[in-house]
C-alpha cells in the first residue's frame, strides 16, 4: 500500500524488491488491494463485469505509475542498488528511484557465517546506499517472537524485538511496528 501511495499519488519512483514473492504475484496483490476486488476472484479468473472494469482501471493506473517491481530472491544490496540506480532503455520512466522498499531485510543475500553478521552487513549497506544516493528506504523485517506479560497478553513490540541484529536499530531513522 505504501508503494502504491508513493508511486500513484505522490509520483515518486519506487523500486519494490521482494525476496519472497514473484513480480506477477506482487502485481496481483497490488491490483486486489487498490481495486477492492477479492484476491481469490483475480487468481481464479472469476471476475464479474464490474470487477473486471475495476481491475482494468486500476491496472492501467498502476502500469502508468513510476512503480518498479523486482523479484529479488538471492540478490545482494549491491545488486539492488545497481538496479535502483540503473538507467535503461527498457524503462520508459528511466532514472534512479526515489524510494526503495525491501521485503524483507533478513533474507537479503550477504556475506557472513551467521544471520547476525549477514543482517548487520545488509543494514549497513542499505544505510550507506540511502546516504550516498539520497534514496529513502523502507526495509521490512521480522520481529522476535511476541512476548507475553504475566497475564498472558501479548506485549507491544519494542526496538530490541527487531530480529537478528542491533544494527538495524542503529541505522534506522525510524522504526514502525
Amino acid at each position: 500500500q505504501a508503494a502504491l501511495y508513493w508511486a500513484v499519488v505522490c509520483n515518486k519512483r519506487v523500486g519494490f524488491f521482494s525476496h519472497e514473492t514473484s513480480r506477477e504475484k506482487l502485481m496481483d496483490r497490488l491490483v486486489a488491494c487498490a481495486s477492492g476486488v477479492p484476491m481469490d476472484a483475480i487468481k481464479e479468473r472469476t471476475l464479474d463485469d464490474k470487477q473486471m472494469e475495476a481491475v482494468c482501471s486500476i491496472s492501467s493506473r498502476i502500469n502508468s505509475a513510476p512503480l518498479f517491481l523486482f523479484s529479488a530472491a538471492g540478490r545482494t544490496v549491491q545488486q539492488m542498488q545497481d538496479r535502483a540506480l540503473e538507467i535503461t532503455e527498457t524503462m520508459v520512466r528511466s532514472g534512479a528511484v526515489d524510494i526503495v522498499i525491501v521485503d524483507y531485510l533478513q533474507i537479503v543475500a550477504a556475506p557472513g557465517n551467521d544471520e547476525y553478521t549477514q543482517v548487520t552487513a545488509v543494514s549497513k549497506a542499505l544505510h550507506t546506499m540511502c546516504q550516498r544516493f539520497g534514496i529513502f528506504c523502507l526495509a521490512l523485517c521480522q520481529l522476535s517472537r511476541t512476548k507475553t506479560d504475566k497475564s498472558g497478553h501479548a506485549q507491544r513490540p519494542r526496538l530490541e524485538d527487531l530480529r537478528s541484529s542491533g544494527q538495524i536499530e542503529q541505522d534506522a531513522d525510524g522504526v514502525f511496528f
